[in-house]
């Protein structure tokens, strides 16, 4: 299967799941809130990559600034993430 993006996005998913992921599992929390860490982590990672080359045209949407999946900036994959969940917790 081939997978759409570069490899700085692909790392940001992988490590994000693990930095929020690991810990929830060996408190047992719910489902959502671990999706919603993870969520809240991709953001802030892509941000983070994305305002330290914000001088580059287009940084904020570009796929050479930070990460992306399926031609999507990994930020706005952490904020559908975020919502699909919440979502998910509040029914």
């Amino acid at each position: 299967m081939l997978i759409n993006g570069n490899l700085v996005g692909l790392a940001m998913v992988v490590l994000s799941a693990l930095i929020v992921a690991l810990p929830g599992y060996l408190f047992r929390l719910p489902n959502a809130p671990l999706m919603i860490g993870v969520g809240a982590v991709l953001i802030a990672a892509d941000l983070i990559l994305r305002l330290v080359k914000r001088t580059d045209a287009k940084w904020l949407m570009s796929s050479r600034t930070g990460g992306y999946l399926f031609f999507i900036p990994v930020w706005i994959f952490g904020i559908a993430v975020m919502i699909v969940n919440l979502i998910n917790a509040l029914s």
